[in-house]
């Protein structure tokens, strides 16, 4: 945390480092007194800071801002200044390129395209497309790439207990891997359908798809917080009924502040107590959920860091198992779900891959 945050809070923090080139604060622009006063309302209590490991309660976040209310990146912080006034002419970066597989010779990778590489090469592309470049590139289960036309001979075969396959298939115990804190509570399944980067990728969320449903009680009960929160809210000025379920006349869910604009109600007339669901409420927000559900942003894991009999795809190093000098450096090598940003991890998983690549290469 030390090397890449520069965190504007509370100063002594062991969760946070000041020093780093990464700067996050609340910016400029605040505007969460209003949900935060609608959280208390609702029971929860403010705390300075969830992100210190021990906290729970609803903070005023601060984000990959600057104080002034620049966005802060990792492209802009740490690759575009290094180009700049011939400091380092030893970097070069290629544009406007898209990289379709590695080139191994003997099992070492040696090349990405027609970009030679002497002695490493590092994949940092994501937690959907670096395990796309290692599948075109014959890295991966033997049945996949078979069926998606890599003619080749496989590089290293990962059977489908090495992925999360093996969950997504329902082949998995869902409670003993839970019992074993194996780290598994998502269920993504993602492979290429054929060798080209225009072929469409086979992609499954696996959402609500577990036998206990605890995915789907998990969202309902968010989303009954965050609608009891919203309708205390000075702002809120109703319900869009096209984003949320209908539910029936008479049904205490059904309440009456569904006016919009001029005609809704004042913020000293807001309701101060939860709403009531009934089991057919429920039900409702089931099939509501069921029906609308969708994924973005956060996932990892998808070649995650383990020993190779614990469906590992990484070792410690980040070298990818079957092959010599090809590495792994992004979210996709993230062993289990964690309780962090997830931004803040990519920016960890890239200082401490900085820390193996310059040991192993001899360059400290």
């Amino acid at each position: 945390m030390e090397k890449f945050k520069a965190y504007h809070g509370l100063p002594g923090k062991e969760s946070h480092g000041y020093s780093g080139l990464i700067q996050v604060s609340g910016g400029p622009f605040r505007s969460e007194n209003d949900f935060i006063n609608a959280t208390r309302e609702a029971g929860s209590t403010e705390v300075e800071d969830l992100q210190d490991s021990k906290s729970t309660g609803v903070s005023r976040g601060r984000k990959f801002i600057s104080p002034e209310g620049k966005w802060q990146d990792a492209a802009h912080t740490y690759l575009h200044p290094r180009p700049q006034g011939g400091r380092h002419p030893n970097i070069h970066v290629l544009v406007e390129s898209q990289v379709l597989k590695v080139i191994f010779d003997g099992g070492r990778a040696c090349a990405v395209e027609t970009v030679k590489a002497k002695k490493l090469v590092v994949l940092s592309c994501g937690t959907l497309t670096t395990p796309s470049i290692l599948e075109r590139s014959g890295v991966g289960n033997l049945k996949v790439l078979k069926q998606a036309g890599i003619s080749a001979s496989p590089i290293a075969d990962l059977t489908p207990n090495e992925t999360t396959d093996e969950i997504h298939s329902g082949q998995a115990d869902i409670p003993a891997l839970l019992a074993s804190k194996a780290g598994y509570f998502s269920y993504l399944s993602r492979h290429i359908t054929g060798p080209d980067l225009d072929d469409s990728l086979e992609f499954k969320t696996g959402y609500l798809t577990n036998k206990h449903d605890l995915d789907l009680k998990a969202q309902v009960w968010a989303y009954k917080v965050q609608r009891d929160t919203a309708r205390r809210m000075a702002i809120n000025q109703g319900e869009l009924p096209y984003r949320n379920p209908v539910f029936p006349s008479g049904s205490n869910a059904s309440y009456a502040m569904d006016a919009v604009g001029d005609n809704a109600p004042s913020s000293a007339s807001k309701p101060k107590k939860n709403i009531e669901y009934l089991a057919e409420d429920d039900a409702i927000i089931e099939e509501w959920i069921r029906k609308t559900l969708t994924t973005c942003w956060h996932g990892i894991g998808t070649c995650k860091m383990a020993p190779r009999e614990q469906l590992g795809v990484v070792d410690n190093s980040l070298g990818v198992y079957g092959v010599t000098g090809l590495k792994i450096a992004d979210l996709s090598i993230v062993p289990e779900n964690v309780c962090s940003n997830t931004m803040s991890t990519a920016l960890a998983i890239g200082e401490k891959a900085a820390d193996i690549f310059i040991r192993e290469l001899g360059l400290a």
